[in-house]
């Protein structure tokens, strides 16, 4: 095992409280599946980064349910059926999140940029968001950071900075009375 996925051993091993059983399984399962899923992975996604994402989210949920997949008859088969899920989950908030993003979210503040200026726009900023807020809100609708950016900053998930980027829009567009 790399160091790094040592280091996130221990870790998931401290927060799910793995017995020895269930930590050698995962070890074992590891060894002998990590280069074929790699391989699996990056076959599909054509990007290391994200193949690299899939594989360590399977053996994520590997180690949540480590104690059900000691019990499971093939557990080699089950984190590559997981993999293949995760892969199509992945695929589909690829999709949603693009529609979403570029075709409403982008495209209301383009509408929004265009019936006001730069320092009004800020002006209405300030009104509406604090600080913190007003940053996400730029670096997320004006600047065009992706999701997966600003989460990383963040220090929180894709899924949990998308809801809150869509609590933020709907709080400016209410404080701010704009109808789009």
């Amino acid at each position: 095992m790399k160091a790094e996925d040592e280091q996130n051993m221990k870790k998931f091993k401290r927060e799910n409280r793995l017995g020895l059983d269930e930590e050698a399984l995962i070890i074992r399962l590891y060894e002998k599946n990590y280069d074929q899923m790699m391989g699996f992975a990056l076959k599909t996604l054509r990007s290391t980064a994200m193949a690299e994402d899939i594989v360590q989210d399977t053996f994520y949920e590997a180690v949540r349910k480590a104690k059900l997949l000691a019990a499971h008859p093939n557990p080699g088969g089950w984190l590559m059926e997981t993999e293949k899920y995760k892969i199509l989950e992945l695929r589909r908030r690829e999709q949603r999140r693009v529609y979403q993003d570029f075709e409403t979210c982008q495209n209301d503040f383009i509408i929004i940029e265009k019936q006001y200026n730069n320092a009004e726009l800020n002006i209405l900023l300030e009104s509406a968001l604090d600080v913190r807020e007003r940053m996400l809100f730029r670096m997320y609708f004006l600047e065009g950071y992706s999701a997966k950016e600003i989460a990383r900053l963040e220090n929180v998930s894709e899924n949990t900075l998308k809801v809150r980027m869509y609590r933020l829009k709907k709080k400016f567009l209410e404080k701010t009375n704009i109808v789009i």
